[in-house]
């Protein structure tokens, strides 16, 4: 399995900096394109970005 340079800026943008995040993040769209086995073994910016949803919580000082 290989990933295309657009994957991996995807997934850097994603993780903030952090390398566990990226890791674990790889780890799940890899498995994801395992188990939908499309035949390719490239994993694009497609799959990071369909494989990964990110939501913010947005919290203010006082925790409202």
């Amino acid at each position: 399995m290989s990933i295309d340079s657009e994957a991996v800026e995807t997934l850097v943008a994603l993780s903030d900096g952090d390398a566990r995040c990226a890791l674990n993040s790889l780890e799940f769209v890899i498995n994801a394109k395992l188990a939908a086995d499309d035949g390719s073994r490239v994993i694009t910016d497609a799959d990071v970005r369909s494989g990964l949803v990110r939501s913010h919580v947005i919290y203010d000082r006082v925790g409202r």
